[in-house]
């Protein structure tokens, strides 16, 4: 299984996980009990994995990702974090926040559809008002809204090495987060939906 194999690969520096075509019923490609045996797997290679990255995953409930997480609590050397495309929702989004606090390496982490909506934005946002190694922040397509933008802004501060910031246009709730980025000198590394449609477009023409 999955975490035996992880088991076998120690010290691993990269684990790369990715989820199954969505089927009809929408099955869980982690399951609660499975959870818990890769959370094992995860902890005992955390002094040594770098990226991670669990992309397109249908966790079976909360604590399934939940398990997942706070195994990697406390990592000082992971760098990179692609949790893309996977159902974490308000309830993971909360149980991220709480771990991100310790990832003092992170460069990377990317969080685009991954359903944890204004509350979870916020939370994840707030945890990373001081990591400033972060390069990389990727929140789109999570239901943001002004309320989170406003966190993010303030957190934006700390974020000494940030070099791509990748969110939804949501008109003015992005204005805190243009006034923080620009007192930075750092107005540049926003990016938006609407930016990707733009360049789209050029390569069209």
């Amino acid at each position: 299984d999955i975490a035996r194999l992880i088991e076998l690969q120690k010290p691993a520096q990269e684990v790369r996980l990715e989820g199954a075509p969505v089927d009809f019923d929408e099955t869980p490609t982690v399951a609660t009990e499975a959870s818990t045996a890769l959370g094992e797997a995860l902890r005992g290679c955390r002094g040594s994995l770098r990226r991670l990255k669990l992309v397109s995953h249908r966790f079976e409930d909360a604590d399934a990702v939940t398990n997942v997480l706070q195994a990697m609590a406390g990592s000082t050397v992971l760098e990179e974090l692609d949790l893309t495309n996977s159902n974490l929702k308000v309830e993971g989004g909360l149980a991220l926040a709480a771990v991100l606090r310790g990832f003092t390496a992170l460069r990377v982490l990317r969080l685009e559809d991954c359903e944890v909506e204004d509350e979870g934005c916020a939370a994840i946002a707030e945890a990373l008002g001081e990591s400033a190694s972060l390069e990389e922040l990727d929140l789109r397509n999570n239901d943001m809204e002004a309320d989170a933008a406003q966190v993010l802004a303030r957190a934006l501060l700390g974020m000494k090495a940030l070099r791509a910031l990748k969110l939804d246009d949501i008109d003015e709730g992005l204005d805190p987060i243009i006034e923080a980025l620009t007192s930075m000198g750092k107005e540049d590394v926003l990016k938006t939906d609407d930016d990707d449609e733009d360049d789209d477009e050029d390569e069209d023409e």
